[in-house]
């Protein structure tokens, strides 16, 4: 999915995530600046149910503790409980999850039941993956 000017991601199954314009200008700081591997970050706020939907809103982020970091991998600390969104950058234009990425989600997921699991692969192109 694209992000739209009002820092708006609209997701197939009634999902909306909007980022805090301060918290995406973080998060596109710390991507510029970080593009040579891949990192993690997690994002908290607010999860609104609607009728057929939800809404993640990212009011704040945070980067996990890195262990190690390549061109194609990351391993950190993991997000916390409360976290929506985790999200992690593959290269540019790389935008599909890995099968590790695949089993990372389920680990998150058990921590974060209601959490999607993002993958961002341009300054304003993300992927995700959820229940």
């Amino acid at each position: 999915e694209q992000l739209d000017g009002n820092y708006t991601l609209f997701l197939g199954n009634a999902t909306t995530v909007i980022f805090d314009e301060a918290v995406y200008a973080a998060l596109l700081d710390y991507y510029i600046a970080h593009q040579r591997y891949e990192f993690a970050a997690c994002f908290t706020g607010n999860l609104t149910l609607a009728e057929g939907g939800k809404m993640y809103l990212l009011t704040t982020m945070e980067i996990p503790h890195t262990y190690s970091q390549s061109v194609h991998r990351v391993v950190s600390s993991g997000c916390p409980s409360e976290t929506l969104v985790s999200l992690h950058t593959h290269p540019y234009k790389h935008c599909l999850f890995s099968e590790q990425d695949i089993t990372s989600f389920f680990a998150f997921h058990q921590r974060s039941p209601s959490g999607l699991f993002a993958l961002m692969c341009e300054e304003d192109r993300f992927t995700f993956y959820g229940y």
